[in-house]
């Protein structure tokens, strides 16, 4: 009994070392361009459990990038999509919503952002959960996300 209970006090923590960490990126983690260049980067999640979508909010210095679109995959988010805070992006902040009728895991793309460079300088462009759609797993519990930014470059 007491050799069962020790496997289970080693076994447990380490099981959770060896899940991977889910997390939401751009593809790129350096961007470089010029000004007034249209450029796109693309929003991938690594390793994620079982879900049907959450939502992303993506933070930009609006004197140096705008953003003309983005494309949310519809192959993979094909019940409900939906970007707001477009119409007021001088803001710097939009969010991006997405959903599945179907459970998606693994590594999923989720948008195409179509960037435009208006000045030079080096701008991060900030992911994070959006507050209004997070990520939850199967069982409707929320899913333990992280998140990394990129940097863009645009040159004189």
């Amino acid at each position: 009994m007491l050799r069962k209970i020790l496997m289970l006090v080693i076994l447990v923590p380490l099981a959770d070392i060896c899940q991977a960490e889910t997390t939401v990126s751009f593809a790129e983690n350096n961007i470089r361009t010029n000004v007034g260049e249209t450029f796109t980067a693309n929003i991938v999640i690594s390793n994620i459990a079982p879900t049907r979508g959450g939502g992303i909010t993506l933070q930009f210095d609006p004197a140096v990038v705008s953003i003309s679109d983005v494309a949310i995959d519809s192959n993979t988010w094909s019940f409900v999509s939906k970007v707001f805070g477009m119409e007021s992006e001088a803001s710097g902040v939009i969010d991006i919503w997405f959903a599945s009728w179907n459970f998606v895991s693994g590594n999923v793309p989720v948008a195409t952002v179509t960037f435009r460079s208006l000045d030079s300088g080096n701008v991060h462009l900030r992911l994070q959960e959006a507050e209004m759609n997070p990520f939850v797993d199967s069982d409707n519990q929320p899913l333990q996300v992280s998140f990394k930014k990129t940097v863009v470059h645009v040159r004189p």
